[in-house]
């Protein structure tokens, strides 16, 4: 993407094989250590039927206007350069029929919040833990918590997600509950929309059809 001049291209974590549509990607960092060189970072998700131009441009407004109503500076970090930006393939180059493609969405959603939870640790690997805050749009708020089930799924992950914000959230609300006893090995802090350690994300009720 061709820079407005305003800010710099954020640091990247993309699941993504083509600009629009196509397979999902094994997943890989730009620059390689956007994530391993940060102890913090805050991801930033985007929904449904994004491309990877339409993403760009979107987060470039989101960090253009956090510059603006902070008064920082063109060359200065935003959130203390922790902001990562996530792409991946909830989109399909397919013409009139690109709403159909929100069935396939879904699934791949499942698939890539996985994927995130082992890049996340994987990138760990220098130091004890990485902590991770995440802010979502739409489809990308069910990624995001593909992607906190994982991280609790293993006891042994470097991974401690801190807080999560969820904007128009396409998640299912009988998707969640509170369970008996909330856990704080991966998670700390709570946000106005979900508390990380309070709420578990019932899987084997979204695992029962594509669409949910």
């Amino acid at each position: 993407m061709e820079n407005s001049g305003l800010s710099p291209v954020l640091p990247a974590v993309t699941f993504r094989t083509d600009a629009i549509g196509g397979d999902v990607g094994a997943g890989s960092a730009s620059p390689p250590n956007a994530v391993s060189s940060r102890s913090r970072i805050v991801l930033l998700i985007h929904g449904f039927n994004v491309d990877l131009e339409r993403g760009k441009a979107t987060f470039q407004r989101f960090v253009d206007r956090l510059r603006e109503m902070l008064a920082i500076q063109r060359e200065g970090p935003v959130a203390g350069d922790r902001l990562v930006a996530v792409y991946w393939p909830g989109d399909a180059d397919w013409g009139f029929a690109k709403p159909l493609a929100y069935m396939r969405s879904v699934p791949r959603a499942r698939d890539i919040g996985a994927k995130l939870a082992q890049l996340l640790d994987d990138a760990a690997a220098p130091r004890p833990f990485v902590e991770v805050d995440i802010v979502a749009h739409s489809l990308g708020c069910r990624l995001a918590l593909e992607t906190l089930l994982a991280v609790h799924a293993d006891p042994h992950s470097r991974v401690k997600i801190r807080r999560m914000q969820f904007m128009a959230a396409a998640v299912p609300t009988l998707a969640s509950a509170k369970p008996s006893r909330p856990s704080a090995r991966h998670t700390a802090g709570r946000s106005s929309t979900a508390t990380c350690g309070r709420i578990r994300f019932c899987s084997w009720l979204t695992r029962i059809s594509p669409w949910l």
